[in-house]
C-alpha cells in the first residue's frame, strides 16, 4: 500500500511499481554509485525522478544505449585493430612503424571517429517505425521502445550527425570510410537494402571494413593521406571484408524471432538454420588458412585462428538454442581479432 506506480513504456503499456523496481535492484549487483546492470531498473529511476528524466546524465545515457551493444563489436574491435596494424606500419606500406607513445596520443581522436559514426549509424538503424517494433521483441530496454525520447527527436539527431562525422572526418581523417561507410548505411536502412539476404550481408561487410579502415587512417595517416594509397593496407582490409561476408550471419541465429515477426529474409531464414551454419563453418576454415597465407606464415601462425575459428563453430554446430547462437556470435570477434596479430608475427615487408 502507498507504492508509487509509473506508466512505462517499457512493458508495452503495463504500470511498473516501486516494489518491481525494488525487485529489479535486488538482482543486479550494483555498479559506480547507483547504476545498476539490469537495464530496466535504471529506466525507471528516469521515469520516476523527474529532476533526472532530462538532464544531461539522462542525455548522456540515452546516447549510451543506443550504441552500448556495439561499443564492444564496433569500437573496441575497430581500435584492436588499428593498434597492431600501426606498430606494424611499414608491412602495410605505411613507410614506418608508429611507437607507443604517437598511438597514445593519437588515441582520443580514433575513439571519438569510430563513437560518433556508431552513434549516427545506429540512430538510422533504430529510429525507424519497424526497426522500434523488433526493438520491442528483441531488446526492449533501447532508448525509442523506452520512450526516452520520441521518433521525432531521434531523428533530428541523426540528420545532426550527419554534418558532424564528415568535419570530424575531414579534420582528423577517415573521410574515405566516413563517407563510404554513410552511403552504405543509408542504402542498409532507408532504401531495403537489409530486405534482400546477401545484400544485407554485403553491406554489412562494406560497413564492417569502413569501421576498421577509419581508426586506421585516423591513427596512422590522418587527413593528409588515404588508405587507397596503399594497396598492402587495402588488400589485407579486402580480405577481412571476405571474413565478414562469409560469416557475419552468425549474428541472425540470434535474432530468428524478431526477423521473422518483421519478415526479414536473413540468410538462415533463406537458405536453411542448418546450411547457413555450415557456411559458417567453411568460411572459417577457408578464412582461417587464407589470412596466414597472405601474410607467409606456416602452420603455426594458423594456429590462432584455427583454435578461436575453432571454438565458434563448435559451439555452433552443437548448441542450437538461442542462448547458443548468441554465444556464438559473442565468440565471433575473438575469430576475428586474431587476424589482427598476423602482421606482427610476420618477418614479410611490403
Amino acid at each position: 500500500a502507498g507504492m508509487e506506480t509509473v506508466q512505462n513504456p517499457l512493458f508495452s503499456g503495463n504500470v511498473w511499481s516501486e516494489a518491481d523496481a525494488v525487485r529489479e535492484k535486488q538482482k543486479s549487483s550494483r555498479i559506480g554509485r547507483g547504476i545498476f546492470k539490469d537495464k530496466r531498473a535504471i529506466a525507471f529511476q528516469h521515469y520516476s525522478n523527474p529532476a533526472l528524466s532530462r538532464s544531461w546524465i539522462y542525455h548522456a545515457y540515452t546516447m549510451y544505449l543506443f550504441t552500448c551493444d556495439n561499443l564492444v563489436g564496433i569500437v573496441v574491435l575497430g581500435y584492436m585493430f588499428a593498434v597492431p596494424s600501426a606498430l606494424c606500419g611499414q608491412k602495410l606500406g605505411f613507410g614506418a612503424n608508429m611507437g607507443l607513445l604517437e598511438i597514445l596520443r593519437k588515441t582520443p581522436a580514433v575513439l571519438i571517429w569510430s563513437w560518433t559514426h556508431l552513434l549516427m549509424f545506429q540512430l538510422q538503424n533504430q529510429h525507424t517505425p519497424a526497426a522500434i517494433q523488433e526493438d520491442r521483441i528483441n531488446k526492449a530496454w533501447r532508448p525509442l521502445p523506452t520512450g526516452r525520447l520520441t521518433t521525432a527527436e531521434a531523428s533530428w539527431l541523426m540528420y545532426a550527425m550527419y554534418p558532424i562525422v564528415i568535419l570530424l572526418s575531414v579534420y582528423s581523417g577517415g573521410l574515405g570510410p566516413c563517407l563510404l561507410g554513410t552511403f552504405t548505411c543509408i542504402w542498409y536502412n532507408e532504401w531495403q537494402g537489409a530486405e534482400s539476404p546477401f545484400l544485407r550481408t554485403f553491406l554489412n561487410a562494406v560497413g564492417f571494413s569502413c569501421f576498421l579502415a577509419g581508426p586506421l587512417e585516423v591513427l596512422v595517416v590522418g587527413s593528409r593521406d588515404s588508405l587507397l594509397n596503399h594497396p598492402r593496407a587495402t588488400q589485407w582490409l579486402a580480405l577481412l571484408a571476405v571474413a565478414n561476408f562469409t560469416t557475419i550471419h552468425t549474428q541472425d541465429f540470434r535474432d530468428l524471432d524478431g526477423d521473422r515477426l518483421r519478415s526479414r529474409r536473413t540468410v538462415p531464414l533463406v537458405v536453411g538454420d542448418n546450411l547457413a551454419r555450415w557456411i559458417v563453418v567453411a568460411a572459417v576454415i577457408l578464412c582461417s588458412g587464407l589470412a596466414p597465407a597472405f601474410w607467409h606464415l606456416g602452420v603455426m601462425g594458423s594456429l590462432l585462428p584455427a583454435s578461436t575459428g575453432s571454438v565458434m563453430v563448435c559451439n555452433l554446430l552443437w548448441n542450437k538454442t538461442r542462448e547458443g547462437d548468441g554465444l556464438s556470435w559473442k565468440l565471433w570477434p575473438f575469430w576475428i581479432i586474431s587476424f589482427f596479430f598476423l602482421p606482427l608475427m610476420s618477418s614479410t615487408s611490403s
